[in-house]
């Protein structure tokens, strides 16, 4: 009877744990959150739009605003760039701040959206 009690009392807290986990829309898988954030923000629109969007998240930070480079492919973490600009966001953190995750717009000559990039960086211990 107390094995299968500790059995149940683990599997709760391991579904708990995991529900809590996915229900961060920032842990998300990063192709999930590129998605819903092109909904929003759909190619084509305009860098300030962009901007004042970050601004009224209030968890959002804006990073910088590079207004001569776009940001490096993350396929190849080189050449080529996506976009001529580009502006980069921190959105959050998960998993007991563990990971760090970043929204990069690249933007074409006219500051129109060309694409985002989703990165989550893994913080040390």
């Amino acid at each position: 009877m107390k094995k299968k009690r500790l059995v149940l009392t683990v599997g709760f807290i391991m579904i708990l744990f995991l529900s809590m986990f996915y229900l961060n829309s920032i842990a998300a898988p990063n192709a999930i959150i590129r998605k819903k954030l092109l909904k929003k923000l759909p190619v084509g629109t305009g860098m300030d739009e962009v901007i004042q969007y970050i601004k009224n998240k209030d968890a959002w930070e804006l990073y910088w605003v590079d207004t001569e480079e776009g940001y490096i492919s993350p396929l190849t973490g080189q050449h080529p760039k996506i976009g001529s600009q580009h502006i980069r966001a921190y959105i959050g953190s998960f998993a007991w701040d563990f990971f760090d995750v970043y929204i990069d717009w690249g933007f074409d000559e006219n500051s129109k959206l060309v694409d985002i990039n989703v990165e989550k960086d893994a913080n040390s211990i």
